[in-house]
């Protein structure tokens, strides 16, 4: 719906449609984990992140046999780096990048273009 106030109009949405819209997880994964060289001097961001989240689960500091991963995203490095160490429940807002990585766990031929 929308509304007028002081001579301007302005859209409300439900919390959540531009998400449920406008992201396209392809997109996401094209800008950010293309590639995974540096800028210059800096390190790539995916290649400290893989890094980062290996070592944490690693580490032995972090117990217990489940973990839960809100809002996973389309991206499968938080899997891939706790897979050894827990059983993963992923859970995102977007139903369809659940059900692709449902696809995925259970090794579906159907995952790689499920996104």
């Amino acid at each position: 719906s929308q509304t007028k106030m002081a001579d301007q109009t302005s859209t409300i949405r439900k919390p959540g449609d531009d998400y449920v819209h406008y992201f396209h997880p392809k997109d996401y994964l094209h800008a950010y984990y293309r590639s995974f060289n540096g800028n210059g001097d800096k390190e790539c961001p995916a290649v400290f992140i893989m890094r980062n989240l290996h070592q944490t689960f690693h580490s032995g500091r972090f117990k217990g046999q489940r973990l839960l991963d809100l809002g996973t995203g389309p991206s499968i490095m938080s899997i891939v780096s706790a897979s050894k160490h827990f059983d993963i429940t992923c859970s995102d807002y977007l139903e369809f990048i659940n059900r692709a990585h449902s696809f995925a766990r259970a090794g579906s031929s159907q995952s790689s273009g499920a996104l």
